[in-house]
Parts: structure tokens; C-alpha cells; sequence
């Protein structure tokens, strides 16, 4: 913790000491675990603040709208917030080594959050609060999925992210497993989307020697009609490949 609490303290200016700002409530929880918990909530906080970074070093005025954001708003949603900014970062780099278009879309207007060659990306997730039961992660997963495919950018050249570890992490435990099955649930979205595609993303923690990586895996619910436009964007972005785990991979509850 030694540089990740002098980059967020003093670098951000976030005030550690106040325990209702998300970002000083994990540095707390970092302070008090330990194991492999604890690698996974510092590692966590060394990601954003190379995302933040990166980001910079692309756009200035990008990089000060997320710092406004992350420094004045201690009712930010961290784990959306982390999620965004991380696969912002991802998304600019993806536009660099492909040489094509990244924009950064205007909620004013109704867009998605970003556009990559003028396919809209739209980023959420869920999560369970900490004192819910925890046993309706599907019925969770349709809501944020039937409330984003109400928005106007919903449509064939759109790709709705949504992040599920959390609620995976409690469905994969006997008792507060789902009554729908992840399969049906997907069928279900990919009847019902507007979207091109839906990719529900997990983001899985691969214990190495001497460290960790996060690394994601998506479940593709597609849509009636997917343009060819957005297919090739998704292409490029996975390279054509699957992620492949060599061990069984830690979901964070985190």
C-alpha cells in the first residue's frame, strides 16, 4: 500500500480519512483483510490508477472529467466507476493498435458511453447489496438488461457490457442459486435485445507466482440483428481469440 495510498491521497486528492468516499472505503477494507482478498482489492486499486493514466496520456480533458468525478462524488457507484474507466482505457488502446475511431459518447444526448468506430459501447453492472439475501441474481441480471434496452441507443450497432461478477461469485453457491439457469437467461436477452449484442462479463482472477492477473470472459447473448459493422469492431477487439484460464479462476465477491 505504500504508493497505492500516496497516489490516491495525495496524486487524486481524495481525502482517505472520510470512510464515506467508496475509493477510501476500499483502501480501509485493503487495510484490514488479508490473503488472497486483500492481493485482489490492491491489485484492483493499482489497475485504476493506470486506467487514469492511460487515459491522460490520450486525452486530457477525458482524463479531468473521471478525476472530478472520482474526487467530488463520494455517492459514486466504485465498482461501476472502476469497470467504465478500466474498459475506457481498453477501448482507447484498442483504437490505437487498430487505427480506428474512439469517441467518448454525450449522455445529454442519449448516447452510450463510448464509440468505437461508430459502434456504441454501453457499460453497467450489478451487484448485490451487502445486506440483501443475495438469491435473485437473475431476475437482477434481466433488470439492468431490460432497463438499458429501453434507451434510445439501443439498436443493431450497439454492444450493452454488462458486469456480473459479484452476483456470479453468490449464484455458483448452493444456496442462493437462481432460479433460471445462465443458459435460459441469455436465451431470454437474446429474444427480447435491441442490442446487436450483450456481452455479460465476468471478470476472473488468475493466481500466479508472485502475482495475480484479472482477466475477463464474456457470454454473447446476440440480437435478432447484429450489424456486420459492430461484428468487426468485436472482432478486433478480441482478436478472434477465447480467454483461457490454465486453473480454476477466483471470482471476487468484491
Amino acid at each position: 500500500m505504500d504508493k497505492i495510498i500516496p497516489y490516491y491521497r495525495d496524486r487524486l486528492g481524495i481525502d482517505l480519512e472520510n470512510l464515506e468516499h467508496p475509493i477510501s472505503k476500499l483502501v480501509d477494507v485493503a487495510l484490514r483483510i488479508s490473503g488472497l482478498e486483500q492481493i485482489v482489492v490492491k491489485q484492483r486499486l493499482r489497475m485504476i490508477g493506470l486506467a487514469l493514466m492511460e487515459i491522460k496520456d490520450y486525452d486530457a480533458n477525458l482524463y479531468e472529467f473521471y478525476l472530478k468525478k472520482i474526487v467530488n462524488n463520494a455517492d459514486i457507484s466504485v465498482n461501476g466507476f472502476f469497470f467504465e474507466v478500466i474498459q475506457c482505457s481498453n477501448l482507447i488502446k484498442t483504437s490505437q493498435e487498430e487505427k480506428i475511431i474512439f469517441k467518448f459518447g454525450d449522455h445529454n444526448l442519449d448516447e452510450p458511453d463510448f464509440f468505437l468506430d461508430d459502434c456504441g459501447f454501453e457499460l453497467t453492472t450489478i451487484r448485490f447489496a451487502e445486506k440483501s439475501n443475495k438469491r435473485n441474481a437473475d431476475q437482477k441480471l434481466l433488470s439492468k438488461f431490460r432497463e438499458k434496452n429501453k434507451k434510445k441507443y439501443a439498436n443493431k450497432d450497439t454492444l450493452l457490457l454488462i458486469e456480473i461478477t459479484q452476483v456470479v461469485h453468490y449464484a455458483n453457491q448452493p444456496e442462493y442459486k437462481p432460479s433460471i439457469g445462465f443458459k435460459n437467461l441469455l436465451k431470454i436477452i437474446s429474444s427480447e435485445s435491441k442490442f446487436g449484442v450483450v456481452l455479460c462479463y465476468v471478470e476472473n482472477t488468475v493466481v500466479v507466482p508472485e502475482t495475480i492477473h484479472f482477466k475477463g470472459t464474456v457470454h454473447p447473448a446476440y440480437g435478432n440483428e447484429c450489424s456486420q459493422k459492430l461484428q468487426n469492431v468485436i472482432q478486433k477487439i478480441t482478436k478472434g481469440r477465447r480467454n483461457e484460464f490454465p486453473d480454476i479462476p477466483y471470482v471476487s465477491p468484491f
